[in-house]
């Protein structure tokens, strides 16, 4: 740019002078010497005039260069800046772009220009770019640090509740909130069963007393945790295999002895590390009750019906339910145990209401029946899939079973009423009649059939007798107008069958009665049940009576 600026200021200095002729000098040598040099500065002049503006085009298309690198060089600099390019890799896209343009010369011109316009510097340029990029590794790096938390925040949540994670990098974050708030959940339990327990424990005195208190809080808690840590590990480790199928039973096992021959180990450490006295019994206990639960766990793998149920919901593994196998009591490992020989776990539609089942069940075997809970019904339309086994029935089966009828049947008087009411005879003769021989063990046969018998007589008898007083539409007629309907006395159109122990319909225009129906059901499958458990005829025929004798009604012969 300065030898431009030079050179025109010479040129228009020569094409500006005018050259002077000086002649009649005396002397002819010397004017033509004049005349010479006059020609020769008009020549120069004329020259001068057309290099300078050649000089002054250049100049125009210089400018013009310079003012076009400038633009292309601001929008450069603004992309790399959009892009975040910063750093070396910054300054090989500079040059690169830089040399495209021009030589060094011409370089330094449309940086110059650049940044005159621009009010900064490549540095700033950089400065700024090399800011972004710090705010976005710092959010990055919060980012995986939150993550970070996230998962071992999961885990601990996991071995918390004795739910099963799998891989917790894979988890999504509405997974991972689930899981944590499961945690929480177990943990806010834990916490008020052991505040509970301290409360009973400061009101205490006896030495002894507040020793065994202190025996049942450790136990309570080393319970929970090493259970629940075990149960969530094999779970995950399941899933980490690809679920539950016959091919990997045996890593399953091995995994189970594994921790099988660490509990004496690991439970005397804990009761090393508690801060009360735990008394060798304690620690025995708890020893044989983890050990039992493993057993329990490699028989529920082993087992080919209740590896089939698991295969179909594997689910109900990982969500916490196989803690109760391991740190569970022993009316909660026996009802878990029981749940997965059931035919309710082979379907999966029905697996919703385990957690509902499991306590029903569990409440059943410690004799603590109540109909009046909100999910009584869930209890009842589930309840002859629970007492249906997947294979043959075992002795466990037939004491759980025996021990569902007791807990229901064998209650308050106000309570059994309760329970009919709303279906559980219903549900227990179906379930009965389902399973065939075998549901109860011949030992509690009669038993249980004298309760069913005690609660079918007067449940029965109440519900023909609103039958006999009810009326009972019916089509007569029909016209361009509909049907027309009429209505008639129940006992017109409907008898009870003495032989069969059913309600017949004796008048073909009678519509369907749906009560009728369910007594009809009911009657049946009741003398069924009492066929199942083994009865004799005369049992029946005894039933029947009753049931007669109850409606007004006596057998003909």
């Amino acid at each position: 740019m300065a030898e431009f600026t030079k050179d025109i200021q010479t040129l228009t200095q020569q094409a500006s002078s005018s050259p002077q002729l000086q002649t009649n000098t005396g002397s002819l040598g010397s004017d033509l010497v004049s005349a010479a040099s006059f020609g020769l500065g008009l020549y120069r002049q004329n020259k001068a005039q057309k290099e300078l503006g050649a000089a002054k085009q250049q100049q125009v298309e210089y400018n013009t260069r310079i003012a076009e690198g400038t633009l292309k060089y601001r929008e450069f600099r603004k992309m790399q800046k959009q892009n975040s390019v910063s750093g070396n890799a910054f300054l090989r896209a500079e040059k690169a772009f830089l040399n495209n343009l021009g030589d060094s010369s011409f370089q330094v011109e449309i940086i110059n220009s650049t940044n005159s316009l621009t009010r900064e510097t490549s540095g700033d340029v950089m400065s700024d770019v090399d800011k972004a990029d710090l705010a976005e590794v710092k959010r990055v790096e919060e980012l995986q640090v939150k993550r970070e938390e996230d998962e071992i925040s999961t885990t601990s949540a996991a071995y918390l509740s004795g739910i099963s994670i799998g891989d917790v990098a894979n988890m999504t974050e509405d997974e991972m909130h689930k899981v944590q708030v499961e945690g929480a959940r177990v943990q806010a339990i834990t916490a008020a069963e052991n505040a509970k327990m301290q409360r009973e424990r400061e009101a205490l005195t006896d030495k002894a007393a507040i020793q065994n208190q202190d025996n049942k809080m450790w136990a309570y808690n080393t319970g929970i945790e090493l259970g629940n840590v075990a149960a969530s590990d094999l779970g995950s480790f399941v899933k980490q295999q690809g679920g539950v199928s016959l091919e990997n039973v045996p890593l399953v096992v091995e995994r189970l002895n594994s921790y099988k021959q660490n509990i004496t180990k690991v439970v005397n450490e804990r009761a090393r590390q508690s801060e009360t006295y735990v008394s060798p019994d304690a620690i025995s206990t708890m020893i044989s009750n983890l050990e039992q639960g493993v057993n329990n766990t490699i028989a529920l793998f082993t087992k080919t019906e209740s590896l089939k149920a698991l295969q179909n919901n594997a689910d109900s593994l990982y969500q916490g339910n196989l803690n109760k196998m391991f740190s569970g009591t022993k009316n909660e490992r026996t009802a878990v145990n029981s749940l997965y020989s059931a035919k309710f776990i082979g379907l999966p539609q029905e697996m919703t209401s385990f957690n509902t089942m499991l306590q029903f069940v569990q409440g059943s075997i410690g004799g603590n029946v109540d109909p009046n809970q909100e999910d009584f019904a869930v209890v009842l339309r589930n309840l002859p899939n629970v007492m249906q086994t997947l294979g043959a029935p075992t002795e466990e089966s037939q004491e759980i079973n025996q021990k569902i009828i007791d807990g229901v049947f064998n209650n308050s008087p106000a309570k059994v009423k309760i329970a009919v009411i709303k279906g559980a005879l219903d549900a227990t003769t179906k379930a009965l009649v389902a399973q065939g021989k075998g549901v109860i063990s011949a030992e509690k046969a009669s038993e249980t059939a004298d309760l069913i018998y005690k609660a079918a007589v007067p449940s029965l008898a109440g519900n023909i007798q609103r039958l006999k007083m009810q009326e009972t539409s019916y089509n007569s007629t029909t016209s361009e107008f509909g049907a027309m309907g009429g209505s008639q006395d129940f006992r017109d159109n409907f008898t009870f069958n003495v032989s069969t122990m059913q309600f017949d319909k004796t008048n073909k225009r009678a519509g369907r009665n749906t009560q009728v129906e369910k007594v009809n059901l009911l009657i049946k499958n009741t003398r069924q049940s009492f066929t199942v458990l083994g009865m004799e005829g005369s049992y029946i025929s005894q039933f029947d009576e009753d049931i007669l004798l109850a409606i007004g009604m006596a057998r003909t012969k």
